[in-house]
């Protein structure tokens, strides 16, 4: 395994551990599970909720998009995306992990030769980077989707529709109880493969 994948795997791993920290302090601030709020759709519409985007101590905003929330430190910059899998296990992208090296600065871990690698002379992760260092991890049994189960339902009902695309049509029968786990099931998630092996170089 490369060194630039080693880091990438050890940035993965810095990620889960701030999103650790940092959920429940939105969930404090909201009074609600992010997972309940925003993929299952508790209380969306209250306004109360939707004008809230800081934490209790003022030191993090939050905002909520697409499937998932960014927490970022108001006074250095410091970022999180928390992505999510079905049931409100949590997870990552491969571009949330790229996100996070690009914005990561003591105290936490940082990753300078992975950032350069990255970003290059822009402020932002490359995602088809991101992608190539983060399938490499898969293959070798480091990273994996949320829900395989369900992911192997999509690509099995997955047909080409013309003037449409590619459409996925997953039978009435075969359906997950919360079809809402069909839409965050391709997130990663780290597997329980040891990773000292693949330690990367100290900064």
């Amino acid at each position: 395994m490369t060194e630039l994948a080693c880091q990438f795997l050890a940035a993965a791993v810095e990620l889960v551990a701030r999103q650790r920290e940092r959920i429940p302090l939105v969930a404090q601030a909201i009074g609600i599970d992010p997972f309940e709020y925003w993929i299952l759709g508790r209380r969306r519409d209250d306004p109360g909720l939707v004008a809230i985007d800081r934490t209790a101590d003022g030191e993090w905003g939050f905002h909520f998009h697409g499937l998932e929330f960014d927490i970022k430190n108001l006074r250095d910059g410091r970022r999180v995306r928390v992505d999510f899998g079905p049931r409100g296990r949590r997870a990552f992208t491969s571009f949330g992990v790229g996100e996070f090296i690009v914005s990561s600065r003591h105290p936490w871990q940082v990753f300078p030769e992975l950032k350069e690698y990255l970003c290059g002379p822009h402020e932002w992760a490359d995602p088809r980077r991101c992608v190539q260092l983060a399938d490499a991890l898969s293959e070798q049994g480091y990273f994996a989707f949320a829900e395989p189960r369900l992911m192997k339902l999509i690509t099995t009902h997955i047909r080409e529709v013309p003037g449409r695309g590619r459409v996925v049509d997953i039978p009435a029968n075969e359906m997950p109880e919360d079809p809402s786990d069909l839409l965050v099931c391709e997130n990663l998630v780290l597997t329980e493969k040891p990773y000292a092996e693949c330690k990367p170089k100290p900064v």
